[in-house]
């Protein structure tokens, strides 16, 4: 070869390659290679729109609080609900599922879309304003977490918003990754959300909830997080986890890990909070309970098929109920994992969460809200698992109820719309 040309093409590689990379900067994430080009992954800068100063303190988030438990004791729905309205579309186009819950307190309903659209409604279902999240393709996945005066929301295109709550002004906006599938926790005066990045790897994020400026970024967990951090104050850690198998704690200050545990299935769900436990299923087929501060496992109980639901817990009944791949909602004794109760519906695929609540009808009694089959909402009573109510709604659902005083709400697939129960 003529050394002009050839020292033509060096020259031309040189150039070729940094465009390719600011082209494409995943190009340089080689599945085997990246740990050691990017080790750790880098803080995204945020853009501040308007500084609004908030208590940075919610109890109105995906499974209600930062433990993630997903009972709410102040709502207080009757067993027998009806449907009281059906309201717009919320999940149209080519991604339809329902997969943002709802959320809601006292100033109105916080709910997004798969088509990119996030809404406050009133409690009669009334649109009070919108905003509209462009270029996020699967539009939005994860629900919203609300404090006193900012309500904050991920999105498929990687980003994670702050929105004023009472005008749905954008306040700030960070590209934590490539996309976000999980929902925000707000905890410890700091927001944190779960990243995926398209190599494919997952990160975990603390950002400042006042400016959105990134605080710390975790390691890499080595496979996507659609996995919400749940938070556990005694400890300060940050608990979460992801694709690989593995189960993360983090310190909450700055990031460092704790401890990691690898299982033998995928960990999809969000962990659950109580005491110095933490519970969780896995595509390994089993729930698990988890020692908080050392990451040892307590017990583990076979369900008979993968699962990425949440445990919801029954207040003062040490009760945690979910549903299995063998068609039943099952109540778990959360000290050893016994069933305690199971009710067969039938449906193999449900891989949905339960709300449980106090009753309007009994004031001793708490209801566990589940979907029993894929148009029909169930009530039982959460301690024994007696079924109490069933009803058929206009459409299915792949959300996870919510409840406001004595109303229920639940965000429903294809053109079906936001179903308000009473």
């Amino acid at each position: 070869m003529d050394k002009k040309v050839a020292l033509g093409l060096v020259l031309f590689s040189l150039i070729l390659a940094p465009l390719i990379y600011l082209a494409n900067p995943h190009f340089l994430y080689i599945r085997d290679q990246y740990y050691e080009i990017i080790p750790h992954p880098p803080k995204a800068p945020a853009t501040l729109f308007k500084k609004v100063d908030s208590s940075c303190e919610s109890n109105t988030q995906f499974r209600v609080n930062a433990e993630r438990v997903g009972y709410q004791k102040d709502a207080k729905p009757r067993a027998a609900v009806e449907i009281k309205k059906h309201i717009f579309p919320l999940n149209v186009g080519i991604h339809s599922a329902s997969k943002s819950s709802p959320v809601a307190d006292d100033s109105g309903i916080y709910v997004g879309s798969d088509t990119g659209w996030f809404w406050k409604m009133d409690f009669d279902g009334n649109k009070v304003w919108e905003f509209y999240i462009p270029g996020s393709g699967n539009g939005i996945h994860g629900s919203p977490a609300v404090d006193d005066k900012k309500v904050f929301i991920g999105a498929y295109n990687g980003f994670l918003y702050a929105l004023d709550k009472m005008s749905g002004e954008l306040l700030w906006a960070n590209p934590v990754a490539d996309f976000i599938g999980a929902s925000p926790l707000v905890a410890d005066g700091g927001v944190f959300i779960s990243g995926e990045t398209a190599h494919p790897d997952g990160l975990v994020a603390r950002l400042d909830c006042n400016t959105g400026q990134t605080q710390w970024v975790s390691k890499w967990l080595g496979g996507h997080s659609h996995s919400s951090p749940a938070f556990h104050k005694e400890t300060g850690s940050i608990l979460v986890g992801a694709n690989s198998g593995r189960l993360f704690s983090f310190d909450v200050k700055d990031g460092s890990t704790h401890w990691q545990k690898q299982f033998r299935g995928q960990i999809k769900g969000t962990p659950t909070i109580l005491g110095k436990r933490m519970y969780f299923g896995s595509w390994d087929k089993n729930y698990h309970a988890v020692d908080i501060a050392t990451g040892d496992v307590l017990w583990s109980t076979f369900l008979g098929g993968r699962t990425q639901t949440s445990l919801t817990l029954v207040p003062g009944h040490n009760i945690g109920i979910t549903n299995t791949r063998r068609g039943d909602i099952a109540g778990l004794n959360l000290e050893n994992g016994e069933f305690l109760w199971r009710l067969h519906h039938g449906d193999s695929n449900h891989q949905f969460s339960v709300l449980v609540t106090a009753s309007k009808d009994d004031p001793r009694q708490w209801l566990a809200f589940s979907r029993c089959k894929s148009y029909q909402l169930c009530v039982l009573d959460a301690v024994t698992g007696k079924l109490l109510h069933n009803i058929n709604l206009p459409g299915g659902f792949t959300s996870v109820p919510y409840a406001h005083g004595e109303r229920v709400y639940i965000s429903l697939i294809d053109n079906h719309g936001l179903v308000i129960l009473e």
